[in-house]
């Protein structure tokens, strides 16, 4: 497993939409000419394989911006696992065999602050 990104929620990422850090947007990419298109991910806090599995909608502006968000299924998302500002997510790839690989999540609850570094759990 490999470690894509990390990022502590803000208000928007908690209560409306998760804006995908720029510099990682190649794992997010949408086609030319398309505005959208599910990711799916494997959420590694859920033991239960039948639940494990999240769609999440990928999109972008028309107008030309191409820095997409994840709007749909995210706040259903940040929901179940009770997340708030401040706490963080984790995206990693996975080998998913014949050279693909498989999104994944982790959510983390920010716990406590121990000499100014912040201490988070897994969800």
């Amino acid at each position: 497993m490999q470690e894509i990104f990390r990022k502590k929620l803000t208000h928007t990422d908690v209560n409306y939409r998760f804006s995908i850090p720029t510099g990682k947007l190649e794992y997010f990419e949408i086609p030319a000419g398309e505005f959208s298109r599910d990711v799916n991910v494997t959420d590694l806090n859920n033991e239960d394989h039948r639940t494990r599995m999240k769609t999440f909608k990928c999109s972008k502006r028309e107008n030309g911006y191409d820095k997409p968000v994840l709007p749909a299924g995210w706040t259903k998302f940040v929901r179940e696992k009770g997340l708030r500002i401040g706490d963080q997510v984790i995206f990693s790839t996975q080998e998913a065999g014949a050279g693909s690989y498989a999104l994944c999540i982790r959510a983390q609850k920010l716990t406590s602050k121990l000499f100014g570094q912040a201490i988070y759990l897994d969800v």
